[in-house]
């Protein structure tokens, strides 16, 4: 009814339908605007000009801008845990570092003394210098110096340059003095020179651990092999001279040699021997040095507990400076996470401990008193594990944090 009644006199509602759209159609045509079946209307008026930018020379520049101006941008998430994370890298690096002060100390009191006794024309004082010792050493600092170098520690790798400088020093005024035979020497100096040369260029990327096409060891994986071997042939010489008292020479290392060498030749003779062998002496080196490091200090260390008056020639400053020196080490160890250096740093901290309690232990048959006080040792012993404390408990902070992280953006 609504149609009809719209729509013209004598028209029917279906014209009236018709009239109405289109007039539809033509009214926004006079208004300006062209719309189609299907099509949005759009405007005519012109659209604003944006604001200019904000000129320096404008008064309210800085206002213009926004309250963060000049402020640093906001990081991103987990941006202040890499942040922590890297200063406690940096501060574990320094410590090492650090630590090869008092190494250092150690050796250079025997050093001056050794030179100047020689440059005074009295070589028999160096005669009382047991030069296999310092060879022991040196060998131990060349092992540790190969295994940081494979991981890239540089300040670790230095600290075992210096060990290796020290021990030769006082090995090269022992043989000029001619009381370590020429060839030991001449062996040993060649041995030196090949291990800097070594973890100089694996420091510097000449030398990588990846295998050749053919599937022959690369040169440094060859080094760590060799290494390794002397260094494990020497544990059961050691073992042999606290034992037997040196009454079986050098057969226990030759022995060593000959099994070791004949497990190699064995492992080489295929493509997946030599892969799994060139996996094993990654460790090999150190493990060495470990167990060299390990095995020294007992002699002495049983000596102290047995018989008291065997005290009365050890320095307490020598202790104190070996058992700071394996001290600085811990926190890196931890935090890298490397179980050779883990134990090394670990044991040489208890052998020094033990060194210090032998001392409170034992009395001067002299005086009757203790060589160490009970007040001082136990001073020590709290410093020394509050510091243990506080590395193993930021570590593991650490080590949390990076876990929670990892867990939050993975998941």
């Amino acid at each position: 009814r609504r149609h009809a009644a719209r729509a013209p006199a004598g028209s029917t509602p279906a014209a009236g339908v018709h009239a109405r759209r289109a007039d539809f159609h033509r009214a926004p045509a006079a208004a300006g605007i062209a719309v189609g079946h299907g099509a949005r209307p759009v405007s005519c008026r012109a659209s604003p000009t944006p604001p200019p930018p904000p000129s320096p020379q404008d008064p309210d520049f800085a206002y213009q801008l926004g309250p963060d101006f000049g402020q640093p941008p906001p990081q991103p998430a987990g941006k202040e845990l890499a942040l922590s994370r890297e200063s406690w890298d940096l501060m574990t690096d320094r410590l090492v570092a650090a630590s090869a002060m008092p190494f250092s100390i150690l050796v250079l009191p025997q050093v001056v003394q050794s030179a100047v006794s020689l440059a005074a024309g009295d070589p028999g004082q160096l005669s009382i210098i047991s030069w296999e010792g310092y060879l022991s050493g040196l060998l131990g600092n060349m092992l540790m110096c190969t295994h940081f170098s494979g991981r890239g520690e540089r300040s670790a790798v230095n600290v075992q340059l210096i060990g290796i400088l020290n021990n030769m020093l006082v090995l090269c005024l022992v043989a000029l003095a001619s009381f370590m035979p020429a060839v030991v020497f001449a062996a040993t100096s060649a041995l030196v020179a090949a291990a800097v040369a070594m973890c100089t260029g694996r420091l510097a990327g000449r030398f990588t651990s990846h295998m050749a096409r053919g599937g022959g060891l690369p040169a440094w994986t060859t080094w760590q092999l060799l290494v390794g071997l002397v260094g494990l042939s020497l544990i059961p010489q050691i073992v042999g001279n606290m034992a037997m008292g040196g009454q079986l020479g050098a057969l226990p290392c030759v022995l060593a040699l000959l099994l070791g060498g004949g497990g190699v030749a064995y492992r080489m003779r295929t493509l997946d021997g030599r892969r799994a062998l060139a996996r094993t002496v990654e460790q090999l080196p150190g493990w060495a040095a470990t167990l060299m490091f390990a095995l020294s200090p007992l002699p002495q260390l049983l000596r102290n507990f047995i018989e008291p008056g065997s005290l009365e020639g050890l320095s307490l400053g020598t202790m104190l400076l070996a058992l700071l020196g394996n001290s600085l080490m811990l926190p890196r160890a931890l935090f890298t996470r490397d179980p050779v250096w883990i134990c090394c740093t670990s044991w040489g901290m208890m052998a020094g401990w033990g060194q210090l309690l032998s001392m409170v232990l034992g009395a001067s048959p002299v005086t009757g008193k203790a060589y160490l006080a009970l007040n001082t040792f136990i001073s020590i012993s709290a410093v020394l594990i509050a510091f243990v404390a506080f590395s193993m408990l930021e570590t593991a902070r650490h080590r949390r944090k990076t876990l929670e992280s990892v867990w939050e953006t993975d998941y």
